[in-house]
């Protein structure tokens, strides 16, 4: 454990923000899942249910841009068994764009945020708007003549599918921050950090606008406790960014660009993924 606490340290040595490097020795055992903090020979051991319970104990909580930061230096220094390469790059505490690099990162970063992306269709007088997440499966339409939703996902993911698309129209989606229901981020392992820590799921949406052969993706945030933000578009064409806001969203967001560069990445249409029942 001590050796493994010096290695994260080494590896986060140069990294804004600096940040304290802990180690606990967490129990699984069906008996033990719930054993309260102790030390024992100077290491900490506890149930894996008191997790959350301590992080959320600590003094100087993060940012989300910091949080991703950090997240992206450990993954690069510590990628998963069979991922070939190990190496650090530069940390930048407001850095536009988070490449996931690995499968490991990629499950973190959805544990905060669902990407969502919104298509119109018109066929023999029929207009709908069908959405999808980044793997290019359908989660639901909506007629927007009739307003008629239908789903076709379950759980956390129809509450969050069915506050977006009730309040979907072809020209936006006028959905209130505190309108978006408050689903719990799921860390690895399955702790439910929204119980303890009020953080939430938040949606980055994409929404396809088309007019001859101009085509854009405008991109909303849509985050139960930070706010609504319209982050401007990218053009589909050309691949441009064009932020409507310029830095950091707020103190605990990101730069627009950077969530419209996030969602370009991972629109299902531009890297060609497609899905059984897929439009």
């Amino acid at each position: 454990m001590r050796r493994q606490v010096a290695e994260v340290e080494a590896a986060l040595r140069d990294a804004q923000p600096e940040v304290t490097v802990r180690g606990f020795l967490a129990l699984a055992g069906e008996q033990d899942r719930s054993r309260h903090s102790e030390t024992i020979d100077g290491l900490r051991v506890l149930g894996i249910d008191q997790l959350v319970v301590q992080f959320c104990r600590f003094e100087r909580p993060l940012s989300a841009v910091e949080v991703e930061t950090v997240l992206r230096d450990i993954s690069l220094a510590f990628p998963p068994a069979g991922v070939a390469g190990r190496g650090k790059v530069p940390a930048s505490g407001t850095a536009d764009r988070v490449e996931p690099t690995n499968p490991r990162t990629e499950a973190l970063i959805a544990g905060f945020m669902r990407f969502y992306y919104l298509r119109p269709w018109h066929q023999g007088g029929k207009r709908r708007l069908y959405l999808k997440d980044a793997h290019g499966t359908d989660l639901g339409w909506k007629d927007t003549i009739g307003g008629e939703v239908t789903l076709t996902c379950s759980e956390d993911s129809a509450k969050l599918v069915g506050a977006v698309l009730n309040a979907a129209t072809e020209t936006g989606v006028p959905l209130a921050a505190e309108s978006l229901p408050r689903v719990p981020v799921t860390l690895l392992g399955g702790q439910l950090l929204g119980r303890v820590a009020r953080k939430y799921v938040a949606v980055l949406l994409g929404q396809e606008w088309r007019k001859g052969g101009t085509r854009r993706l405008y991109g909303r945030l849509i985050d139960p406790v930070e706010g609504h933000f319209e982050l401007g578009y990218v053009d589909l064409v050309t691949g441009d960014l064009h932020p409507a806001i310029e830095g950091g969203l707020n103190k605990n967001l990101g730069t627009g660009k950077g969530y419209l560069g996030r969602l370009a990445e991972r629109d299902p249409a531009r890297n060609g993924v497609r899905k059984s029942g897929a439009r």
